[in-house]
This record gives structure tokens, C-alpha cells and sequence, in this order.
């Protein structure tokens, strides 16, 4: 198995505001998933979930399992999901991956 972890420096002024939808913060790696995953399982009772992942500075292969799990989750129910303002440290893992094209991601600005 090969895991890819990006870790990219932001300061505040790189951070678009936060726009209502869950914000998920700092580390998307195997040690924290666990928790991340806990804390999402509220979202299903919004009308349009969404995540923001404008924050997470770290990433791992079980990040991005969460997140393409989380979208599964979201047709499994008959809904969409929207993760809004990725992060470059996301950005860069999915393009490491060979997987941008795999997340239905909308821009920072929510547009």
C-alpha cells in the first residue's frame, strides 16, 4: 500500500471564510480519520450536506478514503454531497494519486 502524505504550510489570510458547511480542520491522516468520522455523522440530517476542507493541512491515502466514503455514503442515501474549498495539501494528495478528477469538489468560494 502506498500512502501519500502532503503537508502544506497556510496562515489565516490563505483561509477563505467559512461558509456554513462542516469544517473540517488540520489532519486528514490515518491517526485522526477515526475521529473526523465521528464528528461528520450529523451531516446526513442537513437537506444538502457539505463538508469544508479548506483547513486541512495533511492528508493521507485514509483522508481520502474517508472523503470518497463520505460521497458513497451521500448516494447510498440519495443525496449529494458538497466539499467545498479543498486545501492544496488535498489538492496536491489527489493529484499524487492520480485521483483529481475523483472527488466532486466545488471552489473556495462555494461557486
Amino acid at each position: 500500500m502506498v500512502t501519500a502524505t502532503v503537508m502544506v504550510d497556510t496562515t489565516a489570510a490563505d483561509v477563505p471564510a467559512h461558509t456554513g458547511a462542516h469544517l473540517l480542520e488540520a489532519d486528514l491522516t490515518i491517526p485522526f480519520v477515526e475521529s473526523a468520522h465521528r464528528r461528520l455523522a450529523h451531516i446526513w440530517v442537513a437537506p444538502e450536506p457539505a463538508i469544508d476542507v479548506s483547513r486541512v493541512v495533511a492528508i493521507d491515502t485514509a483522508g481520502v478514503q474517508l472523503l470518497l466514503g463520505l460521497v458513497g455514503e451521500a448516494a447510498n442515501r440519495g443525496t449529494a454531497l458538497r466539499i467545498e474549498g479543498y486545501s492544496a495539501a488535498i489538492s496536491n494528495a489527489l493529484k499524487a494519486l492520480g485521483m483529481s478528477d475523483v472527488l466532486p469538489m466545488a471552489p473556495a468560494n462555494g461557486k
